[in-house]
């Protein structure tokens, strides 16, 4: 068993035996009103139960939030921050190839005027 599969296994332990010892400490009855009928039920069910449904009325609401992004997200796909017409494309292509013919030519120039320096 690896050292972190040890560390969950004792953490665990250690939540176990607190929620035993909350659990002995609040066994006293205490009355819940309904509204129409009060029931007597051990502190300990009215606050574990308490805590369940916060905890199912969270994961509820974060089911609905994250479905409804999701929804979101597949009506608007995502768009490319520009798009380019065909023709724009062309002319900026057009454009470089025109300023890597001229670098060429300037570099053939300043190698054929070092080669002739080279012969004097």
């Amino acid at each position: 068993m690896g050292l972190k599969r040890q560390g969950q296994l004792i953490l665990g332990i250690i939540l176990i035996i607190i929620i035993a010892v909350f659990s002995i400490l609040n066994v006293t009855p205490v009355p819940i009103n309904f509204g129409f009928v009060t029931v007597r039920w051990p502190l300990v069910i009215v606050l574990l139960g308490a805590v369940f449904i916060g905890a199912l009325l969270m994961f509820l609401l974060t089911t609905v939030t994250h479905f409804q992004k999701r929804r979101q997200d597949k009506q608007q796909p995502d768009q490319p921050a520009t798009k380019l017409e065909p023709e724009t494309v062309k002319q900026h292509n057009r454009r470089i190839t025109g300023a890597v013919a001229e670098q060429n030519k300037a570099a053939q120039t300043t190698q054929d005027q070092n080669e002739k320096d080279d012969r004097k």
